[in-house]
């Protein structure tokens, strides 16, 4: 079933059987059943995304890489770069943090340092992933280089043995750490709030406890996605656990079949996660569907024969990158951008104003969080190399690119009120509104008069209401208003006051 021999015909072998070299024709006859229906399937897709393209123009090809060049590095360079450069994306960052659990009985300086500490970490997500990547093009160095060596019922070449075990050992290794960063996320979340007890020590750390109620075990009739969420949890290697694509497979059934009120339990914070969660997942399950499979391998062995950033990392001791005496600092610069007017309205000198002021207060939260990354590095006696890898990843809002595109954005805006003419804000008052030459426009007087439908005589007290709402009204300068019929339907999906 692999190899230069793919699909032929061979004779029974036990010991060839056992390690999965060769199969019985039954089982064989499925698989290959469904590769045939996965590669129609593929086929498909393929060509539906070449279907407006010209395969014979030199540009196609860039094209098409640029369609299939999404992956989840990207993905999360992207999510960090945004948090540096946009200051109503890091807005909506907070805002989503900010609604923790165990933000409610903590001081709004204590809650800003804690939500520092988690954007903090999306900067150690991309480097895990940068690491992830490392190994995959190494694993990709190694086949390219032994192919020719890998026999079915043979051990691998030694150095594609490695590669593949040092990329299954950061597989498993971050798999075990998103599942405990999982563990104590989800009590925070306001969809499962009401499942835990959260409550802060004086150490400065919180303590979560699940409140009674049913057993987790009862929570797949009870409760199907906290169910499937803790079941998500916990060693990926553990005999008495679900297979986690069956879990996954789960949950976006559950959702799929879900009320809008359920589906929102999930909210963006916890399906970044668990995506990341996915993605190594499917990646693990690849490494280990490999035929011949790799020899498994522990931490200390992979730390003397690699070298690779991720490795040179946990070789010089690298752990949690952010003390307690960084939070405070990197809190208050959080509290102070928060703080500030957010940009809206008319794009004037205001508008101006406000948006340069909430660039560099964003600014000045990165540039410290630079320079507390750095110092740590450092601190780590990494390689030059290393470090302005790191930091060139925190340097998005110091690039040229970003600062020209900036700078453009504020000169269009200012060519745009120049051409407008004089700003309204300059302290002069206008004093006079359209042409003072008459109208031409009339307003046409209904010739049908309208029977009175109410009685001649007005009681005594609703006439001083109406002598109040008169005198009241007697300081706005009326307006001719044209009297239209709208009938209550055409008005359903205008806004509603609400007393």
């Amino acid at each position: 079933m692999h190899g230069p021999h793919y699909g032929e015909i061979t004779e029974w072998d036990k010991a060839a059987a056992h390690r999965w070299d060769s199969i019985g024709y039954p089982r064989a006859a499925l698989i290959l059943e469904a590769q045939e229906y996965i590669l129609k399937f593929l086929r498909g897709v393929v060509d539906l995304l070449l279907e407006d393209i010209d395969i014979s123009l030199p540009g196609a090809a860039e094209k098409w890489n640029q369609v299939t060049a999404a992956a989840k590095k990207e993905a999360v360079e992207d999510h960090l770069w945004l948090l540096q450069t946009q200051p109503s994306y890091m807005r909506r960052a907070i805002r989503d943090l900010g609604s923790a659990t165990v933000y409610e009985g903590v001081n709004r300086q204590s809650m800003f340092c804690m939500i520092a500490t988690e954007l903090v970490n999306e900067l150690n997500v991309y480097i895990v992933w940068q690491n992830i990547l490392e190994e995959c093009e190494n694993v990709q160095n190694q086949h390219n280089r032994f192919r020719d060596s890998i026999h079915p019922g043979e051990r691998l070449p030694k150095r594609y043995n490695q590669a593949l075990g040092a990329l299954e050992l950061m597989l498993v290794n971050q798999m075990h750490h998103r599942a405990k960063h999982l563990a104590a996320f989800i009590p925070q979340r306001p969809g499962f709030r009401h499942l835990w007890h959260t409550e802060s020590q004086v150490s400065g750390q919180f303590s979560v406890r699940r409140i009674a109620g049913f057993p987790v075990t009862e929570g797949f009739y009870k409760d199907p996605l906290d169910w499937c969420l803790m079941q998500l949890l916990g060693d990926p290697d553990g005999l008495r656990r679900f297979d986690q694509a069956m879990l996954f497979e789960f949950l976006n059934e559950h959702l799929a079949n879900s009320s809008s009120a359920e589906k929102a339990r999930l909210d963006q914070a916890l399906y970044d996660k668990l995506s990341d969660l996915a993605a190594l997942y499917e990646l693990l399950t690849a490494v280990r569907l490999h035929r011949p499979l790799s020899t498994n391998r522990d931490v200390d062995d992979v730390k003397r024969t690699e070298q690779r950033k991720g490795w040179r990392y946990l070789d010089a001791g690298a752990g949690d990158s952010m003390t307690s005496a960084d939070r405070l600092p990197l809190g208050r610069l959080l509290q102070h951008f928060d703080s500030l007017s957010v940009p809206s309205g008319k794009q004037d000198r205001v508008w101006i104003g406000q948006s340069e002021r909430s660039r560099s207060a964003l600014s000045a939260f990165w540039a410290k969080v630079r320079q507390d990354h750095e110092k740590w590095l450092r601190g780590l006696q990494l390689s030059t190399g290393d470090i302005q890898t790191d930091l060139e990843a925190l340097s998005a809002d110091s690039r040229p690119e970003h600062l020209a595109a900036v700078e453009a954005e504020r000169a269009s805006i200012l060519a745009r009120i120049e051409n407008a003419g004089p700003d309204p804000t300059n302290g002069s008052t206008q004093t006079q509104w359209g042409s003072e030459e008459p109208s031409d426009i009339t307003i046409p007087i209904r010739s049908k008069v309208k029977q009175k439908s109410r009685p001649d005589k007005v009681p005594e007290s609703v006439q001083v209401q109406r002598n109040e709402i008169a005198t009241a009204t007697d300081q706005v300068p009326s307006t001719s208003v044209l009297d239209s019929k709208v009938s209550p339907n055409q008005c359903s999906h205008l806004p509603q006051k609400k007393a």
